[in-house]
């Protein structure tokens, strides 16, 4: 009876430690997940205890340099189309910039090449001068400066914080029991890594975008196009050469109608047979 006692209160003292693990559990996951509502804001709560009149965009900006994607969208009118190509392309070399795509095309009046150019910030400005000095005219320059500090500051503090709520689900893994608590933990690890990829990918194109800049160039030759007037004779034999086709291209659409021919060749037949049968009655 005592030994039956005993082993009833072994029992209750189990579920009773498994229940308060599993709540444990349920606490850690709820707790990691209401940390990741908040880290959002974490780089906010920094500055909460300073009295600063800098915004906190500000202060963001201070502890790194402006990220800034410099692009221009040059047009050029030359002389001598393949010289200037050939000279663009020394000068490409000079300041270690490479073409990353290229667009040629030749028609009887204008020679054009579009290429995009992809040029070390820092060498930018240089580049894009030396590139319009021996043209023949310049058509149409801009440059855009487009400000990603923001941006970036704020993908940089998300990914801090994700990074921290990866971890903490980690350590929520190590401390679950049961099959289903460690799939939904893994299930949770598995998003906030897909979250934390996307956003160093977001990183990793934004510093390319800054570390080099574009410089969209077309380059134009316009060439002579004189307009010789045709001879009498050259008309007359494209006009009867015109009016042959369009009288082949007549006699083949009567063709093509025959079936409309047909049904008047019948409802004239008939038109003709009431008529001499009337006649006939009379």
């Amino acid at each position: 009876m005592r030994q039956n006692l005993y082993l009833l209160v072994f029992l209750v003292l189990t579920l009773m430690s498994c229940s308060q693990m599993s709540d444990n559990v349920q606490m850690m996951a709820d707790g990691a997940v209401e940390f990741e509502q908040t880290a959002k804001s974490a780089n906010v709560e920094e500055y909460t205890e300073a009295e600063t009149p800098k915004s906190i965009d500000d202060l963001a900006k201070d502890k790194i340099a402006e990220k800034i994607i410099k692009t221009a969208n040059v047009s050029v009118e030359v002389a001598d189309y393949d010289a200037s190509i050939s000279e663009i392309k020394k000068r490409l070399r000079i300041y270690n910039a490479y073409v990353s795509s290229e667009v040629e095309n030749n028609t009887s009046y204008l020679i054009s090449n579009s290429l995009t150019i992809r040029v070390a910030s820092e060498k930018f400005d240089n580049l894009l001068d030396t590139l319009i000095v021996d043209v023949k005219k310049v058509i149409q320059k801009s440059v855009s400066l487009t400000d990603v500090t923001e941006e970036f500051v704020d993908i940089e503090a998300r990914l801090k914080a994700k990074k921290e709520i990866e971890t903490r689900y980690y350590e929520i893994l190590k401390k679950a029991n049961t099959i289903s608590e460690i799939l939904e933990v893994e299930y949770k690890i598995k998003q906030i890594r897909e979250e934390i990829d996307a956003a160093e990918g977001r990183l990793k194109f934004l510093n390319n975008q800054v570390g080099y800049s574009t410089i969209n160039l077309t380059v134009n030759q316009y060439n002579d196009y004189n307009y010789n007037e045709p001879s009498f004779f050259s008309k007359l034999g494209d006009a009867i050469s015109s009016g042959w086709s369009g009288l082949i291209i007549f006699i083949i659409g009567i063709f093509y109608l025959w079936p409309l021919w047909l049904i008047l060749g019948i409802t004239l037949y008939v038109i003709l047979k009431l008529v001499k049968r009337s006649k006939k009655k009379k």
